[in-house]
């Protein structure tokens, strides 16, 4: 989050906890956070160096993770991550550099970029998953897998990404942010489908992901695969047969699918992007 404590100061000052450790240090005006300063996490390290406005974060700045290693670097907007930034992970490895909007990376790039263009926008750790007639790649430091369109039949044979699966329980769309089917349908209107369908195999590599992270409430798919060199796996089978439930909207070009449980559930786990 991007709000902060209230300063109680004008003009350049320091503010202090009440055991003495630094709160934040630099520039404020009408009594609050306005300008360049640092903020600290409790320890004395800093969290954030940059610019805020009325006590948010807002025009650059750099966020760090509590081990002191950058964890972001980028504009921001209101408090949140909004234009062009990197983000690192907590090693300090780059693994992601291109747009955000309203704290989110824009996931909306990834669609019909090749395989080697994808390369530019995510760094960080990947593992590759083929089938006979599939192929996509997760990329778990950003909670995201995309599905590559099979390039070997045109002319210049580039493979591009057609789907991006997103493993968040949440979505800003055209400025409000979306976490449940009543939600979605005010905002989006009727859905294109609902109910359900079988799996295929970028559908099954994120709900995977999503059953190690809720092993309680995901129920993971059976899939065969084998490990080959450099986190490539070859896929031999999966259960076609396992369903999963979803709500399909079309809304400016875009075709968003929502994930959920099962059928009754109010909140959806993961959503998909692709071009109508």
């Amino acid at each position: 989050s991007g709000e902060v404590d209230r300063g109680a100061a004008s003009g350049q000052g320091v503010l202090y906890a009440p055991d003495g450790t630094t709160v934040y240090e630099g520039q404020f005006a009408d009594s609050r956070y306005n300008g360049q300063g640092t903020l600290y996490y409790s320890g004395g390290t800093p969290r954030y160096t940059g610019g805020f406005q009325n006590n948010l974060f807002h025009g650059t700045g750099q966020y760090f993770w509590s081990n002191g290693a950058l964890q972001y670097r980028g504009d921001y907007l209101s408090g949140m991550r909004n234009g062009t930034g990197t983000l690192y992970n907590s090693v300090g490895s780059k693994i992601y550099q291109g747009s955000f909007l309203a704290d989110e990376i824009v996931y909306f790039d990834f669609l019909d970029r090749t395989t080697e263009e994808i390369s530019e926008l995510y760094s960080g750790e990947l593992s590759v998953y083929q089938g006979e007639d599939e192929y996509c790649v997760a990329m778990p430091e950003i909670s995201a897998v995309y599905s590559v369109k099979d390039g070997s039949n045109t002319l210049e044979e580039d493979w591009s990404v057609d789907r991006v699966f997103v493993l968040h329980s949440g979505i800003t769309i055209d400025g409000v942010y979306c976490d449940s089917v009543t939600m979605l349908q005010n905002l989006l209107g009727k859905p294109l489908y609902f109910g359900t369908v079988w799996v295929d195999l970028a559908e099954t590599i994120s709900w995977n992901m999503l059953a190690e992270d809720y092993p309680e409430l995901v129920l993971p798919v059976k899939i065969s695969a084998e490990a080959g060199i450099e986190n490539v796996f070859d896929v031999s089978g999966y259960d076609r047969d396992h369903q999963l439930y979803l709500y399909t909207f079309e809304h400016d070009g875009v075709l968003y699918s929502f994930y959920f449980t099962g059928a009754g559930e109010s909140e959806f786990l993961m959503y998909t992007l692709e071009k109508a």
